[in-house]
Formats: structure tokens, C-alpha cells, sequence
């Protein structure tokens, strides 16, 4: 922070860890460290006056003008899917006693649109219209950016094979339970992308094994349809950087052994309590290339399931213990040790004793690419999402009860 002081007259912090103060407190996820803890910590490493931009839990958070400030910094969050417009307007006077400043900020509430509700249905008002825009900063402005967006959003990056098994329905459907089409694809590409990774520190960051938690999997494709480059960002919405680390076997098989326990369970999906399949069930569920194979034993509730005959590059784990091998991980999980891979308990609804293999301890370098960008890439340098390139299941995690 001391870096910037004479350089800024406002520092603004953007931030993707969620807000978890009181006033807006909610269990979505369980924040061991968010904004309060950034605000904190900012405000005693500067005088420069600050201001906190967030995101991550979707909280519409200063609805009735700035009420949230922690240690002299504001934070501010607009809600998600432009439920919102965030307003903040810094007011700044140089003094003799150096710069004061003043900061308002409120949220504007945005109406939906749908143009089926003519003028005559009694929620006519409740909608957006045209009247409500400046249509000529729209038409100008707007349009022509509209335009260029659409132009690269609707580029064809390659063709889809006629599984259903790559459809939204069934990756929804897949994704907390074991193995699923997508992701098998997914992380495979990562591996395969990786020869083309630049050395760090001189070292190579080509890896063994790639993995992505099964949240950050928001959908699957249309089967038999050119898929564009818009589709896959349906598919994989967050934009995590690559990390490469460096494991043992034997962390390799504790990280196994914990992902065992975060599987959603046959009996977590029956009653009028089951577990949606279709929200964020945040509890860290893996999912891994084809290099990492391995069966899940239930056994008769999460703290005592188990993951058993793990291989990895088709020899045993129990054999290679000692060996270091380079594993890919989106930030999200490695970086920040979200949903219990931090080495706290877990937490989303599993029993108090499930405790999470702590990632964030490993050593390891930020490759600086993003997953979803080489995934394209791949996909673009092969043409298809099918069977070809990976988009298969191939028993690489069985369950078992």
C-alpha cells in the first residue's frame, strides 16, 4: 500500500472474498477471513483514503446510503445479476492539514426487463422500459460496444458431439455426485495445455494432474451445435488464474482421502431436506484428469468415507508417497483455501468433525493464465467438444457404498 500513497489520492480495493460483517451476515459461505479483515488490515498501512469494492457473496449491501464502514473504510457490494447499480462518489479538499475527504455511496435498484408485459398488465410499471433509458447514450454510446462484444461472444470456437451427457440437465445433475463429461474435459485440456506453460524460476510448471472444484462448473453445452464462445463462458463463468503446486503423493492421497468425504450422498438427496443440486453445494467437491484415479467407499456417513485404490499415471499412490508432482488448481481453491480446503472444518452441511487437507500450505506459482482461456484455446485448436477430445466419462472415480 505504501507504494501507491504518493502516486493515488484514493485507493480502491477490489475484492472477490465476500463481505462478513454483521450487519449483512449470511451463510452462503462460511468467511474465516473477508472484507473486514481487507479493511482492517488497509487501514493501517495508509492514510490515502480507501474504499473496499466487493463481490462474491451477491449481498446488495448500503441499500439505504453508506452505513457500512469498518476502521475508516467503506465497503461496498451491489447485489449480482444487475439487481443493482452502485453509486459511490468521493468528495476530496486539500487543507492545510492535508487531504479530507468524504465518501456517499448508495445502491439504485434496476427493474427487470421483459417485453411481453404490455401496458395494459397491472405490473407494467414494475418493468424496465424504454422511457426509463437515455436511448440516445444507449443508441451512441452503448450499441456500438454492444456490437463489438457480440461480434467476439458469437465467434464459433469448435462443434459439439451428440452426447447428452454434456447438456446443462446432466452436468448439473453430475457434478456434486462423482465424474462428470465436462470437467473430465475440462481438466484433461489443462494437462494437455500445459507443455506450452513457461518455466518458473526456471523450473517446468508442465503438470501431472489437473483439478477444478465442481462449483466453479456452472453448466454444460448444447449437444449437436456449434458452440461458441459465449457458451463456454455459461460453462465456466469465474475467471480462475492457473496455479501450479508442487505435492507429494502421500498429499495427494490425504487431498483424495478428504475429497472422499465432500461427495453429495445418496441419502443427501432424498426428503424435503435434499441438497440442490442446481445451487452452490460449497463443501470443495474435486474433480481430476485422467492421470488421478480413484474409487469412493461410502461407508455409512461422510466422516468415515474413504477414497481407495488411488492411482496416479497407472501405478498405485502407496507407491510413489515421496515423489513431487506438479498439480494444477484454479486460485479460487488453492489460493484462498475456499469451501474447507484450508485445513478448517468443511463445513456445507457435513458433521463438525470433516476437516479439509489445508492446500493453501503448499508451495507453489501463479502460471498467470486463466483456466477457462486455455480450455478455449483448446477446444479452438482441436474444433470439437466430443469424445476426441476428452469429453468422455472413463471410470476414473468409482463410487462404491
Amino acid at each position: 500500500m505504501s507504494y501507491v500513497d504518493d502516486l493515488a489520492d484514493v485507493i480502491i480495493l477490489l475484492t472477490h472474498v465476500g463481505y462478513n460483517g454483521g450487519a449483512y451476515a449470511q451463510v452462503r459461505h462460511e468467511l474465516e477471513v473477508g472484507d473486514v479483515q481487507i479493511a482492517e488490515a488497509a487501514a493501517k498501512m495508509t492514510t490515502t483514503p480507501i474504499v473496499v469494492i466487493g463481490g462474491h457473496l451477491h449481498l446488495p449491501i448500503n441499500t439505504e446510503g453508506l452505513n457500512v464502514v469498518d476502521k475508516s473504510v467503506p465497503i461496498l457490494e451491489a447485489g449480482a445479476k444487475g439487481s443493482h447499480l452502485g453509486e459511490a462518489v468521493y468528495s476530496l479538499l486539500q487543507t492545510d492539514k492535508g487531504l479530507r475527504s468524504h465518501l456517499t455511496a448508495r445502491l439504485i435498484p434496476l427493474k427487470r426487463r421483459d417485453d411481453r408485459v404490455g401496458a395494459d398488465d397491472p405490473n407494467y410499471v414494475n418493468y424496465e422500459h424504454d422511457d426509463d433509458l437515455d436511448m440516445e447514450f444507449e443508441n451512441t454510446v452503448m450499441a456500438p460496444l454492444y456490437a463489438q462484444l457480440d461480434g467476439k461472444l458469437q465467434e464459433v470456437i469448435g462443434m459439439v458431439g451428440s452426447s447428452e451427457e454434456l447438456s446443462t440437465a446432466k452436468t448439473i445433475a453430475d457434478r456434486y455426485v462423482g465424474e462428470t463429461v465436462i470437467a473430465n474435459l475440462m481438466n484433461d485440456a489443462i494437462v494437455a495445455q500445459s507443455v506450452d506453460f513457461p518455466e518458473k524460476d526456471g523450473e517446468s510448471q508442465n503438470i501431472s494432474i489437473a483439478v477444478f472444484n465442481a462449483s466453479g462448473v456452472s453448466g454444460g453445452v448444447k449437444p449437436n451445435s456449434a458452440l461458441a464462445f459465449n457458451d463456454w463462458y455459461g460453462v465456466m463463468p469465474y475467471a480462475d488464474m492457473i496455479v501450479v503446486t508442487q505435492m507429494t503423493g502421500a498429499q495427494i492421497k490425504s487431498m483424495v482421502m478428504s475429497n472422499a468425504q465432500r461427495i453429495a450422498r445418496p441419502e443427501e438427496l432424498e426428503g424435503d431436506n435434499a441438497l440442490d443440486l442446481a445451487g452452490f453445494v460449497s463443501r470443495g467437491f474435486l474433480n481430476f484428469s485422467k492421470e488421478l484415479r480413484y474409487t469412493i467407499k461410502l461407508n455409512s456417513d461422510a466422516t468415515t468415507a474413504v477414497a481407495q485404490d488411488i492411482t496416479l499415471n497407472g501405478k498405485p499412490i502407496d507407491d510413489q508417497l515421496d515423489e513431487t508432482f506438479n498439480v494444477a488448481f484454479g486460485d479460487y481453491i488453492v489460493l484462498r483455501g475456499a469451501e474447507g480446503w484450508n485445513g478448517a472444518k468443511v463445513g456445507a452441511g457435513l458433521p463438525e468433525e470433516v476437516s479439509g487437507f489445508d492446500l493453501t500450505a503448499l508451495p507453489k506459482n501463479d502460471t498467470g493464465l486463466v483456466y477457462r482461456n486455455e480450455i478455449i484455446a483448446y477446444i479452438k485448436e482441436h474444433g470439437a467438444v466430443d469424445e476426441s477430445t476428452g469429453a468422455v466419462k472413463d471410470g476414473r472415480v468409482k463410487i462404491i457404498p
